[in-house]
């Protein structure tokens, strides 16, 4: 019994933490035992260079830190990422909470899962830029063949 206190203790902390880092993107649905969701964004840049939303949600159990959490990833942007993207991501984030066991984990989950969707927001900017790039100059070009 003194365990489970302890890991409610541990989890309560845990909790306080994240509402610092996720004002805005935490959902709390359940306390004792805990459930929650964050919504993670690709980029800390502005929305319309943001272009990937996931949401993690989280079943803590009792026993937790001491075990990996119980998670379930829901692809908000399914045009960039597919089933095979997802799957990688929750295998990544097992392996990840598995290295972690004993200790708080959850930001550092969140934050895996942004660094890989931060990997595919930027081939889309890249691809977006390369295509405004392509855009101007084609203007630029029909404005100088028109004067």
């Amino acid at each position: 019994m003194v365990e489970s206190t302890n890991n409610w203790d541990r989890q309560e902390e845990e909790l306080e933490s994240l509402k610092y880092i996720y004002p805005d993107e935490l959902t709390i649905l359940k306390e004792k035992p805990y459930s929650f969701e964050v919504v993670i964004d690709s980029t800390t840049e502005s929305q319309e260079r943001n272009f990937l939303k996931m949401k993690i949600h989280f079943d803590l159990q009792n026993s937790y830190p001491e075990v990996v959490p119980y998670y379930r990833l829901k692809n908000l942007s399914p045009d960039y990422m597919d089933n095979k993207f997802i799957d990688h991501c929750e295998n990544l984030l097992r392996l990840k909470g598995e290295d972690l066991i004993g200790e708080m984990m959850i930001f550092e989950m969140c934050d895996l899962v942004k660094e890989l969707m931060a990997r595919i927001n930027e081939e889309v900017l890249s691809k977006i830029d390369s295509i405004a790039a392509e855009n101007t100059v084609d203007n630029s070009l029909k404005t100088t063949q028109t004067s």
